[in-house]
């Protein structure tokens, strides 16, 4: 396993053990897991994003419907090659151009072996100061039978600005 693997793996960890006191938004805190219920609700809605966290191929293969995918996986999109968050005006330019603002609420998602790179995602956009993050597991989409489709989604460019700077 290379060394940035363990790394992120291990950084998911802590994010779900620590909760809101190590990360000040409260990105690890449970409460911030999404459940099938309210992705099957939200489906369509303009004021939440989906994000796939797999790299393109998974989600070019199959993906949740209107999700929309940042070209790689979350972490390599987001992170620099020190695995810390890029400056913040290129995640601003990032962000805006997958069509996220930061009043979009935004559900990070990942198969299983992906999940590092999701929470890396909600870390990032914690570091921000963007509040309304939450994760979901696909294998709980796949376990509800729901469908997986391979139509690409992508949202109008978007205008984001990080609350913290």
């Amino acid at each position: 396993m290379k060394r940035n693997s363990i790394i992120l793996i291990i950084a998911a960890m802590l994010l779900l053990a620590l909760g809101t006191s190590a990360f000040g938004s409260g990105v690890g805190n449970p409460a911030r897991l999404a459940d099938l219920r309210l992705l099957e609700n939200i489906i369509g809605d303009e004021d939440w994003v989906l994000i796939d966290c797999r790299p393109r191929k998974a989600y070019d293969e199959g993906h949740i419907p209107l999700s929309i995918t940042l070209g790689d996986t979350c972490a390599r999109v987001l992170l620099g090659a020190d695995l810390k968050p890029k400056a913040t005006a290129e995640l601003e330019k990032i962000l805006g151009k997958a069509g996220i603002t930061a009043e979009s609420n935004v559900i990070f998602y990942a198969d299983s072996p992906n999940i590092p790179s999701a929470i890396a995602g909600i870390w990032v956009l914690g570091y921000l100061g963007h509040e309304r993050v939450q994760f979901f597991n696909l294998e709980g989409w796949i376990a509800g039978g729901l469908p997986l489709v391979k139509a690409r989604t992508e949202l109008d460019p978007a205008d984001y600005k990080a609350v913290r700077k």
